[in-house]
């Protein structure tokens, strides 16, 4: 009994260990790579740093914004404030198992919204939601979900100057609803 509790105990350290020198910290730039557009990179524990992925010059997204998410399936997503087919920005995915990006959605102004703003986050019922600064019925921004499992799209809420404020900031919380802030 005493021998199986003392290597146990000696188990469960050599496994954080393990776990320790394997994290990897993600993150992204607004500028910089190649074409000084943006780039993802991963930081390990030790502080060294390595470029996965680097936005070019494209029809592609441009100048991410917010913060990486870390869904539920395992890879990451973000939003990049311009670049995509009409240069409203766009919605990604990157895979850190394969190192694959792939552009999910690119915003069109009046429907999808434009100029995506902050950190997208993943609710309780596993859809990603984010906001858009600009675009939208009124101009003036949108509320957007996205459904990782079908890959649409669809716009919840139009901010519009009077009731639903505009050119929100930050990125929304959950808390039962979604909350945000605008100006």
């Amino acid at each position: 009994m005493k021998y199986t509790l003392i290597s146990t105990i000696i188990m469960l350290f050599i496994i954080a260990d393990i776990q320790a020198q394997t994290t990897e910290l993600w993150g992204m730039t607004a500028y910089g790579g190649v074409d000084d557009i943006g780039l993802i990179y991963k930081t390990d524990t030790s502080g060294n740093q390595t470029i996965v992925y680097q936005w070019e010059k494209t029809n592609d997204a441009k100048s991410p914004e917010g913060d990486l998410l870390l869904a539920t399936d395992g890879k990451l997503y973000g939003l990049a404030r311009s670049g995509g087919v009409s240069n409203h920005g766009v919605l990604f995915e990157f895979n850190p198992n394969t190192g694959v990006y792939t552009k999910k959605i690119d915003f069109d102004g009046t429907n999808k919204g434009s100029s995506p703003y902050g950190s997208l986050i993943q609710a309780s019922n596993g859809k990603l939601y984010g906001m858009t600064k600009s675009g939208g019925s009124s101009g003036l921004g949108t509320i957007f979900e996205y459904n990782i499992s079908s890959g649409i799209l669809t716009k919840k809420a139009d901010f519009n100057g009077i009731s639903m404020g505009s050119g929100p900031k930050g990125s929304l919380v959950q808390a039962g609803n979604l909350y945000s802030i605008s100006k």
